[in-house]
């Protein structure tokens, strides 16, 4: 069947078809030409403790004119005579009264009862064995957020949706001594939300309250509970 022997509203017809083919080969062959956009890769999780690290003490070097021994004299000074030997009396009154002080020191430590001694030797111990916050090595304080991080991500699953990958909930909470939550997580702010994902926005923040939730009691050091007892912020991402 050839062209013209198609009524005049079917060769209108075929006529806008072939144009509108056309039109749409161009826009997918300029579309194809164009580079991919850039994407910036989302920030991974970082877990700030309570305290701050303060600089490490380093120890004086000694100078080398004080390592150096002094030269000893060599001319050698006179013996000095024997001490006289005291009279008899006064030897006897000296001991007398060595032996009462020990008695009467002896006397005062019986007073004391021996489980307040041990009471008080528990609680020193206790309180020694924690390591204060400001003498926590920066290597230290690396392992232990690293260990908050890798016991959260098998709880966290971040919703789905569009720009979901740009959500990033930051959360804030306390810690017991045994690693057990002190109180619910509370979100101190979020990050990446856009027209698209706002509406996940409150879905993200519960989720991440969940995961902490789920992840506690943590198995931290407990000699280092002094730094780790609060967590400032916890950056809950995709990436996680």
């Amino acid at each position: 069947m050839s062209f013209a022997k198609l009524r005049n509203d079917e060769q209108l017809g075929l006529g806008f078809a072939v144009v509108v083919h056309a039109v749409l080969l161009a826009a997918l062959a300029w579309q194809a030409t164009r580079p991919a956009p850039f994407v910036l890769p989302p920030d991974r999780m970082v877990v700030s403790l309570a305290q701050d690290v303060a600089p490490v003490a380093e120890a004086h070097q000694i100078s080398r004119e004080s390592q150096e021994i002094p030269e000893v004299s060599e001319q050698v000074a006179e013996t000095p005579p024997p001490p006289r030997t005291p009279p008899r009396t006064v030897v006897n009154r000296t001991a007398e009264r060595q032996q009462n002080s020990r008695t009467q020191q002896t006397n005062q430590r019986s007073a004391i009862p021996e489980d307040f001694l041990n009471e008080r030797q528990v609680e020193r111990s206790g309180e020694s064995s924690l390591v204060p916050a400001d003498q926590i090595g920066r290597r230290e304080l690396r392992s232990i957020q690293n260990a908050l991080a890798e016991q959260v991500a098998p709880h966290w699953t971040p919703p789905s949706g569009a720009d979901s990958e740009l959500l990033v909930t930051i959360l804030t909470f306390d810690l017991n001594e045994d690693g057990s939550l002190k109180g619910r997580p509370q979100v101190v702010s979020q990050q990446g939300v856009t027209d698209a994902n706002r509406a996940q926005a409150g879905r993200h923040a519960e989720l991440a309250i969940r995961a902490v939730q789920l992840a506690a009691p943590f198995d931290l050091p407990p000699e280092y509970y002094l730094a780790w007892r609060r967590i400032r912020t916890m950056r809950m991402n995709w990436d996680l």
